[in-house]
């Protein structure tokens, strides 16, 4: 089971309480089934960032937004 981000945001908890994530864990129903075609890729996070990080990051959000 994997965080389902886009449950999570589309019903967010009224308040994000980080004890209790990390006690009981995160609620079931932004909770989701990890397939192949969901899986983390941690190569694109890393292109993002990338993308963002230099010294035109503030522009190129702006351009995309």
């Amino acid at each position: 089971m994997g965080l389902n981000v886009k449950a999570f945001l589309d019903d967010p908890p009224a308040k994000l309480d980080i004890n209790k994530i990390l006690g009981n864990g995160i609620e079931e129903k932004y909770l989701g089934k990890v397939t192949a075609s969901n899986k983390y890729d941690d190569g694109s996070f890393t292109r993002v960032m990338r993308l963002f990080g230099d010294s035109m990051g503030i522009a190129y959000m702006a351009w995309f937004n």
